[in-house]
């Protein structure tokens, strides 16, 4: 079953007064109202609370079945003058409890709440004979402080007190305006195409950066040019090494050639060879690897250490997140605010820099990552509130072939991405059609992964300002009318 997650309207009054008279039925012990208080209250009670939810200071989040409309679930949280941040109205229709519900709605509020101007961290009272609801906040980091204060409805029974500490995601704004400062003049300002029939066709204004036009045809550049190009002179003597699956690859062996040093870059076998040619075009020495069976960190942390040389990670560095930023900070200066903002996650760094911008500048703009079905890494782990390891992904967007988020990546993006959509491989393939068709330009599937979710009317509103990233173009034309030739499966919309 689908699950919508989305914040009450006054308009929505009646919804809101069922869902809290079930509240109050099923759980009576969990709320400071009773259900007899809650049944008699008018219409303009209703329409008060519903409104007092958009309150400064107050967030709530609604759970609605796509199917029946029905609300299944709610969170909020409003700020408290003696104890700052506090959760509340925390419910899951039993029949939607056990698939992560309960975790997609705290991510939500929590995502919120750490945006909040001075916010150090969240409070909750929680039944002190509810060891179930305890265990959650548990695993979400929430603590037991020691205060026990009464129950509100029967000052016999007690609630204890929980708290998480909110700590800093260590990557803001000005951390990407210096990567910008850095990277100017040498990272290609790409251009930000539009076209009247994808608005047409999305129902949006479309606003699509061109990173196909960067530098190795790829939004990689720029990380990796802000890291080796702030290298120490003996750092640069014994050279640098990455990992990668092709267009980071390509990005470090481009700037270690323009900055004078040496690059190793170890990468998968199965990368496709315009991405293994192009990579050897730059000067840099290709190791290979079998990403089903070894580890490509491991192996990288050797030889690094072997030959003294500098990592310079795809994702796992502020430099190089705080320089994929720089491409949606051309974007939104271009376009102004815009509603959402599509952005393909594999590691995560793009979607981190992306989010920190748009956050800053545009704190109403809703941060959308987009991920292939089978490697939802990303999107699990987001639900869960931890970093969550699946399967080598076989997707045929093998630059978003994560197994797991970066730990640096989802310290940013768990606080600032509002939500993560999948689209497949038939969906994907439908993307590079209609970018060659319509748009006029060649994108790799990865690169095509935020534009497929516009196609497929995923993530977004009709009606919206949408940008998104056309992240990169490294296909090669045999690899490209492979993946578009007749008998393929092709995703129509």
């Amino acid at each position: 079953m689908t699950v919508l997650l989305r914040r009450p309207a006054e308009a929505d009054w009646e919804r809101w007064r069922d869902l809290r008279l079930r509240m109050l039925a099923d759980t009576p012990q969990a709320f400071a109202e009773r259900l007899e208080t809650a049944r008699g209250h008018d219409e303009a009670e209703w329409r008060f609370r519903c409104r007092r939810t958009w309150e400064p200071g107050s967030f709530t989040v609604v759970a609605e079945d796509a199917a029946s409309g029905e609300w299944v679930g709610t969170m909020g949280a409003f700020t408290d003058p003696r104890q700052g941040l506090f959760l509340v109205s925390v419910y899951v229709d039993p029949g939607h409890r056990g698939n992560g519900l309960a975790d997609r709605l705290l991510a939500e509020v929590m995502r919120w709440a750490r945006t909040r101007p001075g916010a150090d961290g969240m409070v909750l009272h929680v039944h002190e004979e509810n060891p179930r609801a305890q265990a959650f906040y548990r695993r979400w980091g929430f603590e037991d402080t020691g205060v026990r204060v009464p129950y509100v409805l029967d000052r016999t029974q007690r609630e204890l007190e929980m708290r998480v500490a909110f700590t800093e995601p260590g990557l803001e704004l000005e951390d990407v305006l210096d990567a910008a400062r850095q990277i100017e003049g040498v990272a290609h300002r790409t251009p930000v195409l539009t076209s009247r029939r994808l608005d047409a066709h999305a129902g949006s204004q479309v606003f699509c950066k061109a990173e196909n036009f960067q530098r190795v045809g790829a939004f990689k550049f720029r990380g990796a040019y802000n890291v080796v190009s702030r290298l120490s002179p003996a750092e640069l003597e014994r050279g640098v090494l990455a990992y990668s699956s092709g267009n980071h690859a390509q990005a470090v062996a481009l700037s270690a050639a323009m900055v004078g040093t040496r690059s190793v870059i170890v990468m998968p076998a199965d990368t496709p060879a315009v991405k293994v040619e192009a990579t050897r075009g730059y000067g840099a020495e290709v190791v290979t690897y079998d990403r089903y069976t070894q580890d490509r960190v491991g192996l990288g942390n050797a030889m690094a250490a072997e030959r003294g040389m500098t990592i310079v990670p795809p994702y796992e560095h502020h430099g190089v997140m705080a320089g994929q930023g720089t491409a949606v900070l051309e974007l939104l200066e271009e376009t102004g605010a815009v509603d959402t903002l599509l952005v393909p996650v594999g590691g995560g760094g793009l979607i981190a820099g992306s989010s920190t911008v748009a956050r800053a500048l545009h704190p109403r703009t809703r941060v959308v990552g987009v991920e292939p079905e089978a490697g939802d890494d990303t999107l699990r782990s987001l639900r869960a509130g931890r970093r969550v390891r699946i399967e080598v992904p076989r997707t045929i967007a093998d630059g978003q072939a994560a197994e797991v988020p970066g730990e640096l990546t989802f310290a940013v993006n768990s606080r600032r991405v509002d939500d993560v959509v999948l689209v497949s491989d038939a969906e994907l393939r439908a993307a590079l059609l209609y970018a060659f068709d319509v748009l006029k330009v060649v994108l790799e599937p990865s690169g095509a992964c935020a534009l497929a979710a516009v196609l497929f009317g995923r993530g977004f509103e009709r009606g919206e300002r949408v940008g998104l990233v056309l992240s990169g173009g490294n296909v090669g034309s045999a690899r490209f009318r492979e993946l578009t030739a007749p008998g393929q499966d092709v995703a129509a919309f």
